[in-house]
């Protein structure tokens, strides 16, 4: 599983590269550092503007992981 930190203070500046969309894929998923029963977590993360949201909706996390969304399958 691929993942990024961003700290709260970096958001508005941070550009998703092209190296980091290779990396983890779209869509990817945002989650706040501080977990409030999912709050702030996108799950269909595109662009930077999914990574705002985030911030926009959890007021109280310090930072923020971009992650590679995995797709579950039964083996069963």
């Amino acid at each position: 599983m691929l993942a990024q930190s961003q700290p709260r203070g970096d958001v508005e500046g941070f550009r998703i590269t092209d190296e980091i969309r290779r990396r983890l894929g779209t869509p990817f998923v945002v989650k706040p550092a501080w977990g409030d029963s999912g709050v702030g977590v996108v799950m269909d993360g595109q662009t930077e503007d999914d990574l705002r949201r985030s911030v926009d909706e959890s007021p109280n996390s310090d930072s923020f992981l971009l992650q590679q969304r995995l797709i579950m399958k039964d083996l069963g």
